[in-house]
């Protein structure tokens, strides 16, 4: 459908994954990693326009991928999304802290640049809130320095709400609740794809 319509499939942008378990002797299960199989032998082709079918490449179920600028895993592991954000988060302080931006412009670009840059797709993670409210604090402490605030802060401080009297740095386990709340407001109950998902998910459970 994708070649009658006028796409094409690009090999080197597809992937396959073997999503299977196995059980543990306390009853629970995990995972099976296919990666380690000496034996795994198997190939998934795909058509390609003018071209005989091309094969693509295995994804184990425990390795990240990029795709809409999100790192996703199989297995649900949100680690190489949050290494991104301090990544992201890192570079723009770095781009800050070498240049000759005044304190008030560092708060204006807190809210402008910052977040929207590091918290891109928050949405869609899978982590924890306990890692998502701690996986910036080594970036906030250097932040703290270029915003003028004492570095010597207890942490809890520096993601409270400005109105509470806490520094208002974003917090990343709020921001992502607030994403899915804002996800099931929006597509709960509609004709969608998504939305059928989700009345499903939330029925079910």
């Amino acid at each position: 459908l994708l070649i009658a319509t006028g796409g094409a499939l690009k090999p080197e942008k597809c992937s396959y994954t073997i999503i299977a378990y196995t059980g543990l002797p306390s009853g629970g299960w995990q995972y099976k990693d296919y990666s380690t199989e000496d034996n795994y032998t198997m190939t998934v082709p795909v058509p390609v326009p003018g071209e005989a079918l091309r094969p693509i490449t295995h994804a184990p179920v425990m390795r990240p991928q990029k795709t809409l600028g999100i790192y996703t895993a199989p297995n649900g592991d949100s680690t190489a999304q949050l290494e991104y954000m301090q990544k992201r988060a890192q570079t723009w302080i770095d781009q800050i802290r070498l240049g000759t931006v005044n304190r008030c412009l560092t708060w204006l670009g807190l809210a402008t640049k910052f977040w929207p840059k590091v918290g891109y797709g928050i949405g869609s993670s899978t982590a924890s809130f306990h890692q998502l409210s701690t996986c910036l604090q080594r970036q906030y402490y250097r932040l703290l320095l270029l915003c003028g605030v004492n570095v010597n802060i207890r942490s809890e401080f520096r993601q409270l709400p400005s109105g509470i009297f806490g520094i208002g740095l974003p917090h990343p386990g709020i921001e992502a609740t607030v994403a899915s709340v804002n996800l099931l407001l929006q597509h709960y109950e509609c004709s969608s794809l998504l939305g059928i998902e989700l009345q499903t998910s939330y029925e079910a459970w």
